[in-house]
Order: C-alpha cells, then structure tokens, then sequence
C-alpha cells in the first residue's frame, strides 16, 4: 500500500530520496532566470556548462557507487533541468520567425521521441549493469555540450527577427515556388 505509515525504514528512506532529487528541480527555473541574460553567462555558456557539470557528475556516480548518490542524483537532475529550462526559449531564438513554428515542433518532437526511448534504453542498460545507464547519461550530456559549443550563436540581449511581407513572398519563391511566378514546386 501506497501510504502505508508502517512502511519498513527502507521503503521511507528511498520515498525521502526520490522526494529530495525531485524537490532539488525546482531552484533551476529562478537559476535559469538568472544566468540568461548575464554577460558572464548566456544562454549557451549556460547550457554547455551544465551539461558539462552533469556528465562530470554522472561519471563520477558512476565510479563512486557510493551513499553520495542521493545528493549527486539531485546535482545532476538540477542541470538537466537548467538545460531544459534554457534550451525551448534558445531553440526557438535561433529559427527564423518564418521557420520557428516548424523548428520548435521538429525539436519537441524529436525530444518526445528521445523521451520515449530512454527507459527502455536505460532497462537494458540496467540489467546489463546497475551503473551502466549513469555512462548514457553521461555521454548523452556531453553529446549536448558539444553541440551547444558547435552552434557558436548566442542569443542573450539580441532582438527576434520579424519577418516583413517581402521577406516572406522571397523565402515562399526560394523554397516552394518557381522564379517565374507559375505554381509548379521545384
């Protein structure tokens, strides 16, 4: 029973860790708020620095297996939310106003996506190795890092494009009509 005030010290003990981990997410929306717009700071110095301090945290769980793992879970999972946090807004800030609707459900989708397989990737890994699925996260955070370095666009303090009428008749010629004004796709 779910509520059972009875429960062995165990049982309480591992509900207080899941309730600290999950408790420890909360703090990354103001973080997030925060470092933005900070010049030190950015959108993508901030992804790319907590994606590094997550996979740092992730190896290290996984060669310590220690009593620390409540405590690093609760680091780990705070960065992930801090990226989380900061990657919509930025993912949306890089597209083209004319584009951003499709960008933004391109990237939803393949996080949903992404979101879908992780258990079961993380299942396999598990039962291959308890600590195997602490390496995956580990990559998967330095994958991240990498890409978030490779995109070399910061978007902290910039104003949105807005896109004008002749803007939008151009890119509509470019990408689905022919110079010649006739209806035929490319």
């Amino acid at each position: 029973m779910l509520t059972d005030l009875n429960a062995g010290s165990a049982q309480k003990k591992g509900i207080f860790d899941v309730m600290v981990t999950v408790l420890a997410q909360l703090p990354s929306c103001v973080v997030a708020y925060y470092l933005i717009e900070r010049e030190f700071a950015g959108r993508r110095k901030t992804i790319m620095c907590a994606n590094i301090l997550a996979a740092l945290i992730y190896l290290l769980m996984y060669f310590q297996q220690g009593d620390s793992l409540v405590t690093l879970t609760s680091v780990a999972k705070f960065m992930g939310q801090l990226t989380f946090n900061i990657l919509f807004p930025y993912t949306a800030e890089l597209y083209l106003t004319t584009v951003r609707v499709v960008g933004i459900g391109w990237s939803n989708g393949f996080g949903k996506f992404g979101a879908s397989l992780s258990p079961s990737i993380s299942l396999a890994l598990y039962q291959a190795n308890m600590f195997l699925p602490l390496l995956s996260y580990a990559f998967s955070a330095g994958v991240v890092a990498v890409c978030t370095y490779l995109i070399q666009q910061e978007t902290r303090g910039k104003v949105l494009d807005s896109t004008t009428d002749d803007q939008a008749q151009e890119l509509t010629e470019v990408y689905f009509l022919q110079k010649d004004g006739n209806n035929n796709k490319k």
